[in-house]
């Protein structure tokens, strides 16, 4: 490279070469260019590595795939999502109509709304039936009705014998009625 008559420097050899239509020599790559071996923390054994180890990533896949093959961890997750839709049904449909409902008519709402919901998951990812599916449909809200059942005994007497709260009681028995709801769906519904 030469100098500019300002002391800095001029265009590299390169960009003179492809100006006058030559090609430029080769440049190489900084990609291909290693740390010194002081810096180049990857290349001493022992050293913390950006990437895990692939025993390391085996190791999470195969938990994962364990996990996944476990039905009743399939169950829990769809159990957490079959929570939440009737929990979110049940609190806003009660909170919109309590001034003029009893709190048990949203329970029949937020019921129907969680099985029309949850039914597919069961189905598909749970229990992954092939029956058919209307009756299945139907044998699943079956269960589902034990669960309505469960929630309008349940759910006065936690609100008039304890004095709980409607929504604090609805959250109680939420956690409890799912325990049950897998024996039934496993032994009864989805049975194959």
């Amino acid at each position: 490279m030469t100098e500019t008559m300002d002391g800095g420097p001029a265009l590299p050899d390169a960009l003179n070469l492809a100006a006058r239509g030559n090609t430029p020599p080769a440049v190489p790559d900084a990609r291909d260019a290693r740390l010194p071996e002081a810096l180049d923390l990857g290349s001493r054994p022992g050293a913390p590595s950006a990437e895990p180890p692939a025993s390391h990533r085996s190791w999470l896949v195969r938990t994962a795939i364990v996990l996944y093959n476990d039905r009743r961890i399939r169950y829990l997750g769809v159990g957490g999502i079959s929570a939440v839709t009737y929990y979110v049904s049940f609190a806003a449909v009660y909170l919109l109509t309590r001034d003029h409902w009893h709190y048990l008519v949203p329970t029949i709402i937020a019921n129907f709304i969680c099985a029309v919901c949850t039914y597919p998951l069961q189905r598909h990812f749970v229990f992954q039936s092939k029956g058919p599916i209307i009756s299945g449909f139907l044998k699943f809200y079956v269960v589902c009705l034990w669960a309505l059942a469960f929630t309008m005994l349940g759910l006065p007497l936690l609100v008039e014998v304890f004095h709980i709260p409607v929504l604090i009681s609805q959250a109680i028995l939420i956690v409890v009625a799912p325990l049950i709801n897998y024996q039934l769906s496993k032994l009864w519904a989805f049975r194959r």
